[in-house]
């Protein structure tokens, strides 16, 4: 969890099950420089078989720290990519504030 930068760039991050995946992400332990970070891993680990795991993403941006996130950076995102905009729920997950008070460990 200490190397997540690192991880989440590896073919066996990309084959992680949802399940695996989730619990990874959901660790108060992790360590991430940044969230959007965590947004664009779960996000690769998604189009690996987009078509098999997109039915998980709500379930794993429900983890994201949208809250400790560059608001341009989310703006962006939205405008760019139609699966992450496409993901269930995703601008209430972007406005609630209070799902994660404090930002991950860096």
């Amino acid at each position: 969890l200490r190397h997540f930068e690192a991880v989440c760039k590896t073919e066996e991050f990309l084959q992680l099950p949802a399940e695996y995946l989730k619990t990874y992400i959901s660790d108060d332990d992790l360590r991430a420089e940044k969230e959007e970070l965590v947004v664009e891993a779960v996000m690769l680990w998604a189009r690996r078989d987009l078509q098999e795991r997109q039915g998980h993403l709500k379930e794993l941006m429900e983890r994201v720290y949208f809250s400790h996130m560059d608001p341009n950076y989310l703006q962006n995102i939205m405008e760019t990519d139609e699966v992450f905009a496409g993901v269930p729920g995703i601008k209430e997950l972007m406005r609630d504030q209070s799902r994660h008070p404090e930002p991950r460990h860096i």
